[in-house]
């Protein structure tokens, strides 16, 4: 269903503390001061900024009516072309945005606003997980290598020390734990403890367990995980507090 740019703003200043206003001549939406939406004059177009992995994730399921924002040599968000846009994506990427820029506090229960499931209905409209399969294991040198066992993080397939020494502040030190965790969890993990990751870290542990190169990996395995790492982190939104 196609969506405008009003029922954009009335779904966007439905969310707690959002105010509309200029950005220079530009409109905007922020919560607390903080932009989460731009409004590019003519109001055919809606940038919206998304942390790294729900914007790599929402590029590759909806490129028809979905491109990059970039600002130098940074991607900051997605352009949605409203008139050929999905509705229920548009409003759902909105709420990521918000939920994304929002200070903790008054407005975090707003973080558990989940609308229809985005993720199930994006695997229904042609996104089904990719199985893994038996693949050559290859290192970094372009030799044999073998998927992670029981040995040192440093000597996986394109783990080194820096990538080991962030995964031991999270208290992944073998490879066996790093196994026994999955990648999705031990990357969501290692940004848990406050560090400075991107998606490179995924692919890169997804390719220790497989014994691939973290480039394919990206090319071969990037929508499967990001649906995983989407889906893990809503479940875990969900789950108590420890006590």
């Amino acid at each position: 269903m196609p969506i405008q740019l009003d029922d954009v703003r009335r779904f966007a200043l439905a969310l707690p503390g959002t105010t509309e206003e200029p950005h220079h001549t530009f409109g905007s939406f922020r919560v607390r001061g903080r932009i989460f939406v731009t409004i590019p004059p003519g109001g055919e177009w809606l940038h919206i900024f998304l942390p790294e992995h729900e914007r790599e994730l929402a590029l590759a399921m909806d490129p028809d009516f979905l491109e990059p924002v970039v600002w130098g040599r940074k991607v900051l968000g997605v352009r949605a072309r409203l008139p050929r846009a999905r509705r229920s994506t548009v409003l759902d990427l909105v709420r990521k945005a918000y939920v994304h820029k929002a200070p903790a506090g008054p407005h975090a229960a707003a973080r558990m606003a989940e609308p229809a499931p985005a993720a199930a209905a994006r695997r229904s409209a042609g996104a089904p997980r990719v199985a893994r399969a038996p693949v050559p294991p290859v290192g970094r040198s372009g030799r044999s290598r073998q998927p992670a066992g029981a040995g040192a993080l440093a000597d996986a397939a394109n783990l080194g020390p820096k990538s080991a020494e962030v995964l031991a502040c999270a208290g992944i030190t073998t490879l066996a734990q790093l196994r026994q965790l999955g990648s999705v969890r031990a990357f969501v993990r290692a940004r848990q403890v406050g560090a400075k990751v991107s998606l490179n870290l995924l692919w890169a542990l997804e390719g220790a367990l497989l014994g691939q190169p973290w480039r394919s990996v990206a090319r071969e395995h990037r929508t499967r995980l990001l649906l995983a790492l989407e889906d893990y982190e809503r479940e875990d939104a969900g789950r108590p507090p420890a006590a």
